[in-house]
């Protein structure tokens, strides 16, 4: 509700005009791939990847206040959360879940698990794993 009748708290064009100091947040460079799901060749050709790169650019990293630490197959692992912000064109055709899509930010990877608009229209929030177990294959 407004303080005021006939007036509005937020004024109209604020969110346009505070775009670029928002985008000026996102510093971490970042790569969004995506696994071709082909089979590595043998012998395997230097510089051969499985991955396909979606797209480049930079994001805000923040590393969330929980952590779970299942057990699976006997082996623990160690899970950390991570909220990865960037443009809201990385919803466009983002796969989340186990075999979704990899962030690679800062020579880490972070795995894609559930994405949706942040609280400004231009943004992408996509929650993310990072697996902490040692020998995880860096984060994936």
């Amino acid at each position: 509700m407004s303080p005021l009748p006939n007036t509005r708290v937020i004024p109209v064009g604020w969110a346009e005009h505070h775009r670029p100091v928002v985008a000026e947040t996102q510093t971490a460079p970042a790569v969004l791939l995506r696994s071709t799901g082909e089979k590595p060749p043998y012998p395997l050709p230097e510089g051969w990847t499985s991955e396909t790169t979606l797209w480049e650019g930079n994001v805000r990293l923040q590393q969330r206040n929980r952590s779970e630490d299942p057990v699976s197959g006997l082996q623990p692992t160690q899970l950390r959360e991570y909220l990865i912000t960037g443009p809201v064109e990385l919803l466009q055709d983002l796969q989340v879940g186990e075999s979704g899509d990899t962030f690679l930010v800062l020579g880490q990877r972070y795995r894609a698990m559930q994405g949706f608009r942040g609280s400004l229209l231009w943004e992408a929030d996509i929650l993310c794993t990072f697996n902490e177990t040692q020998g995880a294959g860096n984060g994936s």
